[in-house]
This record gives structure tokens, C-alpha cells and sequence, in this order.
């Protein structure tokens, strides 16, 4: 538990369905069968339930001919921070109570997940292929965790705390490439690593890694104009990694106390 932020959690139950369909057969606008709940939202973002919670996910976009299961989601959180977004790069976004908090989508041939907390990506629990889908089919992605200063647990591993790229690594996205299926980077508190931030070089390298079909992972905070975890320095950090990919980590802070809800993903991609 980090000091500073009460408890965020992501949950995600999913209920894929038996086929895989193409993403232009999914984004027709007809209900998910397989998910249930009281706040279900379609690709339009419209609500198909009780909407009280908020909670939605937004599709937007089609690759032809990939193919794709639905699964639906339910998040619960208790502060968070929020993202905006722009460009065509998302394809997916979740978010509580009308605020993004979420988002997944591609660059190039490599895919991404941002969010705007930490306890939320990789700690899914969850039916659809996310973790093969971000390490390009690998079901056992090699993993490297980057920007804490203390040790995490990702992806049932306990990963060193890891301020920096390291040396071998910066401006060699492609060694970066062949040595790691997944970079994962969580903006650290000036809290807590006394203001360190990576160089505009390794975060160049990350872009050029996710360039080069790797899967990327990017975390933002909770924050505020006058204070919060991140402070406004640390959100210009994040932000030159997320900016690139049509993500922004605002000067938020989501305290809403206990919101939850059941959301729909009528399409996530399926590798193979």
C-alpha cells in the first residue's frame, strides 16, 4: 500500500464468449449476451443498464479481419487520477463516472495499456487474452518494470525498485526489444524518489521499443493543482511518454469514496 492514497483497485470479470468474432462484426451496436450487471454500457458508450455507477467503456476504431472476443468488466475504485484522450491510437477506454481512467490501444505494431493509477494495469483479473495480447502472444511476457522506487509485484513477480532504463538499454530500443516482450512504467511520487525522472532519451527509447512491436505499460496518479501524489513536475514526466501515444495524465483527483460498475467490452482482440 503506498502512503498518501487509499486503496485503488481494478476488477475485471470477464465472460468471453465461445467464438471469436471480427471487430467489424462486434462494433454493429448489438448487446453483449455474456455479461450481465447493472451497468452495462455499449460500444457507443451509451448505457444499456441501471447507469447510476457511471461506469462505461468507449470503443472506437476497426482493424478488419482481427479477431476478437467480448468480455465484460467491472471496476471499483476509491481515488484515482484521469486521463485525456486524442489521436486514433486508443481503441478502448473504461471509464467511472464519466472520467477515463483507462485505456488501451496501438502504435504502430506495438500495443499499450495507460492508466491513471497503478493498482489498475496488470492486475486484472480477468478471462480476456490481455496479457497475450500486449506481449504480442506471449503468455509468459518477459517483463521489465521501470520508474518506482521501491520493489512491486507485477504479474505474480516481484520486480526491484527501478528509477531508470538501464545504461545498456538507452537509445537501443530494438536490444530493448529482443531482451523484453513487455516494459512496464509507473510514475513514481516526488514524494518519494526526491524529484528523479528519466531522461528524454530513455523515454524515446520506450516509444522506440513499443515501435518495434513491444507492449507498453504507462501509469499516472492521483494529483492536484496544490498537491496529491504526483506533483505537477512529476505529471510533465508521464506526460512525455503518455502525450506520444494520444494520452494526457491531468491534474485530477478522483476521490469519489466507492464507485463501481459493470461494463461491456463487445470486442477485445484475439491473437492467433
Amino acid at each position: 500500500m503506498r502512503p498518501y492514497d487509499p486503496l485503488v483497485g481494478l476488477m475485471i470479470l470477464a465472460a468471453c464468449a465461445a467464438e471469436p468474432r471480427s471487430i467489424s462484426d462486434a462494433m454493429d451496436g448489438r448487446p453483449n449476451p455474456s455479461a450481465s450487471g447493472s451497468s452495462s454500457s455499449s460500444s457507443s458508450g451509451e448505457d444499456s443498464g441501471d447507469s447510476s455507477t457511471g461506469a462505461r467503456i468507449d470503443l472506437g476504431g476497426d482493424t478488419p479481419g482481427t479477431q476478437c472476443v467480448q468480455c465484460s468488466m467491472q471496476l471499483s475504485s476509491m481515488q484515482s487520477g484521469t486521463l485525456a484522450l486524442f489521436g486514433e491510437n486508443v481503441f478502448a477506454s473504461a471509464a467511472l463516472e464519466g472520467q477515463p481512467v483507462y485505456a488501451l490501444g496501438n502504435r504502430g505494431p506495438g500495443r499499450f495499456i495507460a492508466a491513471a493509477d497503478f493498482s489498475l494495469p496488470l492486475n486484472e483479473e480477468t478471462d480476456c487474452p490481455l496479457v497475450s495480447w500486449l506481449g504480442q502472444a506471449q503468455d509468459t511476457p518477459r517483463l521489465l518494470v521501470l520508474g518506482r522506487a521501491e520493489p512491486m509485484d507485477v504479474l505474480g513477480q516481484t520486480h526491484p525498485a527501478q528509477p531508470h532504463l538501464p545504461q545498456a538499454y538507452v537509445g537501443e530500443p530494438q536490444a530493448l526489444r529482443d531482451d523484453f516482450d513487455i516494459v512496464a512504467y509507473y510514475e513514481e511520487s516526488a514524494f518519494l524518489d526526491e524529484g528523479e525522472t528519466p531522461s528524454d532519451q530513455e523515454f524515446a527509447t520506450l516509444l522506440g521499443f513499443l515501435d518495434a512491436g513491444g507492449g507498453l505499460v504507462v501509469s499516472s496518479e492521483y494529483a492536484r493543482e496544490n498537491g496529491g501524489y504526483l506533483t505537477p513536475e512529476d505529471l510533465l514526466s508521464v506526460n512525455r511518454l503518455l502525450e506520444p501515444l494520444g494520452v494526457r495524465a491531468l491534474a485530477v483527483d478522483l476521490n469519489w469514496g466507492d464507485a463501481s460498475g459493470a461494463i461491456e467490452f463487445p470486442c477485445f482482440p484475439q491473437e492467433g
